[in-house]
C-alpha cells in the first residue's frame, strides 16, 4: 500500500459511511491535482515542454504533509448540522445500541424463563404477559441509557477530547501513517461484543431477579432457590451498576 492510499484510507475512516465513496474520490483527485501543480512547476522554464516529470516519493511526501493529518483533514467533510448524535460517533452508536438491546432482551429472556421454570406465575398467560412487560420496559431504558451518554458525549466531552487530543499531538508527518496493522493489536470485534452481552445480562439479573444467584435444588413441590445475595447488596448496587456500565 503506497502513501496516497494509506492516507486516504484514514480519511475515510472518520466520515459517514455515505460519504466515503465521494470522500475517497475527491481526495484522490485533489492529491492528483497538486502533485500535478507541482510537476509543471517544477518544468518551468524548461524549454521541452514534452519533458514529463512523474512524481516521485518526494513530491507524494511534499503533497500528503500540506494536506496535514488525515483525521483533521477529514473534518471538512463533516457536515455541520444540529443532531442528537453526530456523524463522528453515529457508527459507533448503532453499533453499541443493537449489542446493548440484543444482550438486554437475552437477558431478560433468561431471568423470566429461570421465573417460569421455578413456579413463580401462577397462570402461563400472566407469565407471558409479564415477560412482555418486562421486554418493553427493559429495552426502552437500555435504548435511552445507551443514546443519553452518547448525546453527553456529543453535547460536552467531543470538542474537548478533540482539544486535547490535538494539544498533545506533535506536528504531522508522513511516516505516522501506519503501514499495516498488526493482528497482535487488532481487536476483533467478537471480544467486546461477548463482553458487552454477558456484562449487560448480569446487570438485568442482578437488578431485577438478584434471588435468582444461588443454590437450586429438587424438591417435591418444585425448584427451591437458596439465594446467595443477602439484603446488604442493595447498599452497594448502585455502585456495581455505575462500574459495569462505564
Amino acid at each position: 500500500m503506497d502513501w496516497i492510499d494509506r492516507y486516504i484510507s484514514i480519511v475515510i475512516r472518520h466520515v459517514p459511511q455515505e460519504q466515503k465513496a465521494f470522500v475517497e474520490k475527491e481526495t484522490r483527485e485533489k492529491i492528483a491535482a497538486l502533485l500535478e501543480e507541482r510537476r509543471r512547476d517544477s518544468m518551468n522554464g524548461e524549454s521541452d515542454k514534452t519533458k514529463r516529470h512523474d512524481p516521485d516519493e518526494a513530491d507524494v511526501r511534499s503533497v500528503l504533509e500540506t494536506l496535514g493529518d488525515p483525521a483533521a483533514f477529514a473534518g471538512n467533510y463533516h457536515q455541520v448540522k444540529r443532531h442528537v448524535i453526530g456523524p463522528a460517533f453515529f457508527d459507533t452508536y448503532w453499533l453499541v445500541l443493537r449489542i446493548v438491546l440484543v444482550a438486554s432482551g437475552f437477558g431478560l429472556l433468561i431471568a423470566k424463563s429461570i421465573q417460569i421454570a421455578t413456579g413463580a406465575f401462577d397462570h402461563i398467560l400472566t407469565a407471558f404477559a409479564d415477560l412482555f412487560a418486562s421486554l418493553f420496559q427493559g429495552l426502552l431504558s437500555a435504548f435511552g441509557l445507551v443514546t443519553l451518554i452518547f448525546f453527553l458525549v456529543e453535547t460536552f466531552g467531543n470538542k474537548r477530547i478533540e482539544s486535547s487530543i490535538q494539544a498533545a499531538k506533535k506536528p504531522w508527518r508522513v511516516e505516522d501513517l501506519p503501514t499495516t496493522l498488526s493482528e497482535k493489536l487488532r481487536i476483533k470485534r467478537g471480544d467486546p461484543i461477548v463482553d458487552i452481552v454477558f456484562s449487560l445480562i448480569f446487570l438485568v439479573v442482578i437488578n431485577v431477579f438478584p434471588q435468582l444467584f444461588g443454590f437450586y435444588a429438587k424438591t417435591d413441590t418444585g425448584v427451591q432457590i437458596t439465594g446467595f445475595l443477602g439484603d446488604a447488596l442493595a447498599k452497594y448496587l448502585i455502585w456495581i451498576n455505575i462500574v459495569i456500565i462505564l
